[in-house]
């Protein structure tokens, strides 16, 4: 059975018209031969199983006037109660119920202010099957336009009310003339959709992306194997440094005494290039082993050699900051 739709039924009965408050009332009549019971409106619902509606009875349900209870109240609108449903029988296939009156309502049955009951019921939209009561009303006015009785009423639980095809069209962008089962196969499309994109971020495609600890992990290695790249470019560069630096000295191009200066002029690539190239045309300048070279100026002495010019010219270096580093040297090579 499908999910049950609430919808109120068009069946008013006669009350009884000698003043009296009747304490058992017939809600629902016995079906007919064909096992439906219709409405004044024509509507029509089957009606097989009295005793498993009043089975499905779990609380005591409102006796209103006109319905209020499905009309007002879920607008926040007052509907009291004139009357409580307090038990449900199946007599002879029809559905009575045993009310227990206000005052209200007992007064407005003696004064006969309502002459009839309208049921409210739950039924089953495939089969039309009735399911269970809801609400009873007193009204006087069967065909009433805003009487849950009446043809062409508004659904009392909206909530549970079927949404319009158009409604479902407009939802999934289809066209006005779509059908229903254009509706379904798009609602089967969107599902396959959903599903599709829910696995794909729970298994994400490992050509595109890894998971936030490997790349950070890649990342680190990374980090470390350039720093101890940069190590040994270093190491390696100082190295051609001191080979270039010690062979000119072995050779008598420059003095032992300038070799700090040579090496800070080499801290580049660049720089050390331009060593080599000096010391290719360089000549002889101090005999190996010696620390100051002949013909070398004095303490005082401010004039370079044209050797000295000369590699002061290659390296980019200016002859009086030559000059003054070369005596400070000196200076230091007598002092030791």
């Amino acid at each position: 059975m499908s999910k049950p739709a609430a919808l109120a039924a068009a069946l008013c009965f006669v009350l009884a018209d000698d003043g009296l408050v009747p304490e058992w009332i017939e809600l629902i009549p016995a079906p007919g031969a064909d096992g439906m019971v219709r409405g004044t409106d024509s509507r029509a619902w089957r009606f097989g199983n009295a005793a498993a509606v009043a089975a499905n009875f779990t609380r005591r349900l409102p006796v209103d006037i006109n319905h209020s209870t499905e009309i007002k109240a879920p607008k926040g609108e007052e509907s009291p109660a004139v009357g409580w449903i307090e038990e449900l029988q199946a007599r002879n296939g029809a559905l009575w119920g045993r009310v227990a009156w206000t005052e209200t309502g007992a007064s407005a049955l003696k004064g006969r202010d309502y002459r009839f009951v309208s049921p409210v019921f739950t039924y089953d939209r495939a089969s039309t099957d009735i399911v269970r009561l809801t609400s009873a009303a007193l009204v006087n006015n069967p065909n009433l336009p805003l009487a849950l009785n009446s043809a062409g009423s508004v659904d009392p639980c909206p909530e549970l009310a079927p949404m319009s095809l158009k409604a479902i069209l407009v939802a999934l962008k289809l066209a006005d003339n779509a059908t229903e089962a254009d509706a379904v196969n798009a609602i089967h499309t969107l599902n396959t959709s959903l599903a599709t994109a829910s696995n794909s971020a729970q298994t994400p495609d490992l050509t595109k992306f890894v998971p936030r600890a490997d790349h950070d992990a890649a990342l680190g290695r990374a980090v470390n194997a350039e720093t101890a790249l940069n190590a040994v470019k270093t190491t390696q560069h100082q190295t051609a440094v001191n080979v270039e630096i010690d062979a000119a000295i072995a050779a008598g191009k420059v003095t032992p005494a300038s070799r700090e200066f040579y090496v800070a002029t080499c801290a580049t690539q660049d720089g050390l290039d331009k060593f080599k190239a000096f010391i290719g045309s360089q000549p002889v300048i101090v005999q190996p082993g010696s620390t100051v070279p002949s013909g070398q100026p004095g303490a005082g002495q401010a004039a370079l050699t044209a050797e000295q010019k000369a590699m002061c010219s290659s390296l980019g270096i200016k002859e009086e900051t030559f000059a003054e580093e070369l005596k400070a040297m000196n200076s230091a090579s007598r002092a030791s």
